[in-house]
């Protein structure tokens, strides 16, 4: 019964079209009306695994694994190439440039997907088929001609000191203030943040390590205000975890990308602004340029493969650059 509610599901899935509470409420009708009836497959499987899941599938997850690759990250790979191939149902050797193309499309304008969206799950699936073709397991590569999709480039909005003073006030919990300074005062990812652990982390020396993207693992730094608020935390705790952030109650687990985000999101909406974690790295990275701190520094603290990416973090000062527009002439 389970195996056929969650084909069905994931089926449902792959065309977009409900939301997580639309597929919650279908979850719980088929298995109410499902419970009346002995539901049994007739020799076969509601969606193939073999045909969903072929050998050079596997093996793409495992390289990446390999990689060095996050679970979490391979687990969006998954994701992300499984609604793909439920919605095309072909198999591998079959897929065209155009199914990619208009499957691409159907995200964008049928689902009302933002751009960096799609060109994700462009970016992913275009791993995976070129990953497939180098390595003999199809014919051709789908991808060759799929290109980024353009959109228009919003102005980034950053967060000003004034609104972090606003976050920082409203956090009534120790913890959370820590969390947040450390995240805001050394541009961490919420992931990394989750992660921290006490044995690599020195207090005195206001510096800590990470194990960011690809396993690699670098230096971060505290700022007085973060030294300060994480010294005060991790001095009313009781309990004996190893993490450097831990759940309120027992068990003591350390803390989720879930829970960070929750935290934001309250304090968003008491101060009436938008918050989520990548734009406190954001924060950082303009601080960080703001005291003259070289970009390829800031990429390094940011754990950045490529100083272009870094720039992208880094907004533009519309005050700085009308003083600059009237030296004009």
């Amino acid at each position: 019964m389970e195996q056929f509610v969650n084909s069905v599901l994931l089926r449902l899935d792959a065309t977009s079209s409900f939301s997580v509470q639309q597929l919650a409420m279908i979850r719980d009708a088929i298995r109410e009306v499902g419970d009346q009836y002995d539901i049994k497959p007739k020799g076969y499987s509601l969606v193939s695994y073999d045909f969903l899941h072929p050998e050079g599938y596997k093996a793409f997850l495992v390289i990446k694994k390999t990689e060095g690759l996050s679970d979490r990250t391979i687990e969006q790979y998954k994701r992300i190439i499984d609604l793909f191939l439920l919605a095309v149902m072909k198999p591998l050797e079959e897929i065209t440039t155009t199914d990619i193309q208009l499957y691409l499309h159907r995200k964008q304008v049928m689902d009302s997907n933002q751009v960096t969206s799609v060109n994700n799950i462009r970016r992913i699936l275009s791993s995976f088929f070129t990953w497939l073709f180098n390595s003999h397991w199809i014919p051709d590569n789908p991808m060759f001609n799929v290109k980024p999709i353009k959109g228009l480039k919003k102005a980034y909005e950053p967060i000003t000191p004034e609104e972090f003073e606003l976050i920082m006030g409203k956090l009534t919990n120790q913890r959370d203030k820590a969390l947040i300074a450390v995240i805001a005062g050394s541009g961490i990812r919420n992931g990394e943040a989750c992660t921290m652990q006490l044995s690599r982390l020195d207090l005195e020396a206001k510096r800590f390590y990470v194990t960011g993207k690809g396993n690699k693992e670098r230096v971060c730094f505290l700022t007085p205000r973060a030294k300060y608020e994480l010294q005060k935390y991790l001095g009313s705790r009781t309990d004996d975890s190893s993490y450097v952030f831990v759940s309120r109650k027992k068990p003591y687990a350390k803390i989720s990308t879930h829970c960070i985000d929750s935290i934001l999101n309250k304090v968003g909406r008491q101060i009436g602004i938008r918050i989520y974690p990548h734009k406190l790295r954001h924060f950082f990275a303009d601080n960080a340029h703001e005291a003259g701190i070289d970009v390829l520094d800031i990429s390094r603290m940011l754990g950045h493969e490529s100083v272009d990416t870094t720039k992208i973090y880094m907004s533009i000062n519309t005050e700085d650059l009308a003083h600059k527009h009237t030296k004009l002439r």
